[in-house]
């Protein structure tokens, strides 16, 4: 018979490291962009209420 517990540990385990490493690549590269050099301006767009949404 198949171990399933072993066959689940293994499983959560990978997915886990692999959303770890994808939030350090994320982390990692918005670093990036925030460090370079021809970053655009930021502009803080009006907040829309929903009176303004038809």
């Amino acid at each position: 018979m198949p171990d399933y517990e072993k066959m689940y540990k293994t499983l959560f385990n990978a997915m886990t490291n692999a959303i770890l490493e994808m939030q350090d690549a994320q982390c990692e590269t918005e670093e990036i962009f925030m460090d370079s050099p021809e970053m655009p301006p930021l502009i803080v767009l009006p907040v829309r209420s929903d009176e303004d949404v038809e």
